[in-house]
Order: C-alpha cells, then structure tokens, then sequence
C-alpha cells in the first residue's frame, strides 16, 4: 500500500503565519505594541500574498497606534501594492483604508482624502459595510465640511453590520474602544 501520504508544508505554513497575523492583530487591538512587533517579527510570510498582505497591514496599525504615522506609511503603500497586483478587490479596498489612514495621520490630507474616498466608494459599491464605516469616519474627520453626511453614511453602514451580527457580536461591539458611538438609525 506504500507509506501515507505526508501534509504538504504549504496549509501548515499558511495556518502558522494566520495563527501568529492573528494574534498580532489582537495584541494591535489592545494595545500591547511591544507583542504585536513580536509576532511580526517571527510571522512567516514568506509564501504567498495574503501572509505579506496581512502582516503590511499589522505593521502600518502597529506604527500608527505607536504614533509613528512616518513609519507606517512604508508598510501601508506596499500591502496597496500587493492588493493591485492580487486582484482581490476586498483586499484593495481594505488596502486603500489603511493607506489612507496612515496617509492622513502623517499629514498627506489631499493623497488621503483621495484614497479614502475611492476605498469609501468602492466598498459601498461592493457592500463592504465593514470597511464602509471606518473610511467615511475618517472622512469626515479630513472634510469636515461633509462631516454630517459622512458620519451619516458610517452610522448607516455601522447599524446594518451590526444588525446582522450575532447576540454576541453586538455586546462585544457595543463593550468595545473601537467601536463608535453613533447617532443614526436603530431598531
């Protein structure tokens, strides 16, 4: 019958690297930088473009909750890079919003009110609710002038995600720092 057929290196290599991107989101999330570059550091994500996506991603939200907006807009452009080529279009969108971010907090407000309003617009387009919301508030912080009608669109956004959500999804939610207090429709 021969010997059994060995798992091949690849899925254990990616399930690492998510295990480790994984942890290192959650240690973004509350606040302990110092683990998150830890994680990093030894994250594989060597194979593959989701693993270098991912890990671009959590080293642009380590600099930018460490203050460093600098530092993580190297990250930030790369992982917008990797996205374009990928082809995944949740992917792009979520690239743009973190690009944004790091383009706006390091004082690029014309590039990133730019970016920040195609990755809104694509996500709306596409009914990427989860990445609707963040993008029109950061948009209504950069164009105060649209502010109301941002903050609109991110509670409207916030609401149906939310909705959809589990029990226990939304008392997490609701408990949660990062989670907005929006006024908007409820019920």
């Amino acid at each position: 019958m021969g010997e059994p057929a060995r798992p091949v290196d690849i899925p254990r290599y990616g399930a690492w690297s998510d295990v480790l991107l994984g942890l290192a989101a959650d240690a973004v999330g509350l606040g302990r930088l110092a683990e998150a570059r830890r994680l990093l550091a030894v994250a594989p994500v060597g194979r593959g473009w989701r693993p270098e996506l991912r890990a671009g991603w959590l080293r642009a939200e380590t600099e930018l909750a460490s203050g460093r907006a600098d530092a993580a807009l190297g990250p930030a452009e790369i992982a917008a890079e990797i996205a374009a080529e990928a082809g995944s279009v949740r992917h792009r969108v979520k690239s743009a919003l973190v690009l944004g971010v790091a383009l706006a907090t390091d004082g690029h407000r014309s590039r990133a009110v730019s970016t920040l309003s195609t990755a809104l617009h694509d996500a709306t387009d596409l009914g990427l609710l989860p990445l609707v919301w963040p993008a029109a508030l950061v948009l209504a912080d950069l164009v105060p002038t649209r502010g109301d009608q941002f903050c609109r669109c991110a509670a409207v956004a916030l609401h149906s995600v939310l909705r959809r959500a589990d029990p226990v999804g939304r008392r997490l939610a609701e408990r949660s720092p990062w989670v907005p207090r929006l006024a908007g429709p409820t019920g």
